[in-house]
Parts: structure tokens; C-alpha cells; sequence
């Protein structure tokens, strides 16, 4: 753990992976679906989806102009492009929507609450 607190890789308590340092670029895919898909949660087929896909590493159900969101890390943006087509491949006409954005950065991440001062 200190030689990967040493080369930049764990960057934070709780621990918190740079994926930069080992190559790996950042995606968020949203994704609105038709009413058509129905379940919610993990009995959802987009949940299955992102469980078993080798360059999802997480996923979010959500409220407003989207559905879901995919977390995605590749070793090329082409990777993350075949996320998205196998996305259509695996749900069809079940899909309304796919947004991919690019993560450059993330500057803060705190899961811990924070006491108000003063």
C-alpha cells in the first residue's frame, strides 16, 4: 500500500484508486430508457447489463433527464464506444437515450459528512 500511496495511484482516505496513473480513462454513460424495461434495481436487465460488462464498474439509478448511469474505465476510447453498442446490442429498442461524457478529473469525492462550522 505505501508503494501505491508513493506512485500517485491511491490519492486519499477511504482509499480512492487514480485510474489515470494506470492508464485507464474515465466515462459516464447516461442512459434513458422507455417504460417498456420495468424494473428497477437489480432486477433491472440495464443492472444485469452493467454487472456483467468487463468495462462497467459502476451503476446509478437516478431521477430527472436520465435513467441510469453507467460508470465506465477503458485503455481506449474505443472501448467505451463498444460499451454504448453493446448497451443497444443487449436492451434494443428498450434504450430511449445514450449520452457517453468523457471524466477528466474528479476533484473531490467524500463519502463522510461533513460537520458545519460556526
Amino acid at each position: 500500500i505505501s508503494r501505491l500511496r508513493s506512485c500517485g495511484v491511491i490519492v486519499g482516505l477511504p482509499y480512492r484508486i487514480n485510474s489515470e496513473v494506470l492508464g485507464l480513462q474515465g466515462f459516464r454513460v447516461l442512459v434513458g430508457v422507455r417504460e417498456q424495461l420495468g424494473k428497477s434495481g437489480r432486477k433491472s436487465p440495464i443492472y444485469r447489463f452493467a454487472a456483467e460488462h468487463p468495462y462497467v464498474y459502476g451503476i446509478i439509478e437516478t431521477l430527472g433527464s436520465w435513467d441510469w448511469e453507467l460508470g465506465v474505465e477503458v485503455f481506449e476510447p474505443r472501448q467505451a464506444a463498444s460499451v454504448v453498442r453493446d448497451l443497444h446490442q443487449e436492451l434494443g429498442n428498450q434504450i430511449a437515450f445514450v449520452h457517453t461524457i468523457p471524466v477528466f478529473q474528479t476533484h473531490k469525492a467524500s463519502y463522510q459528512q461533513i460537520p458545519m462550522v460556526g
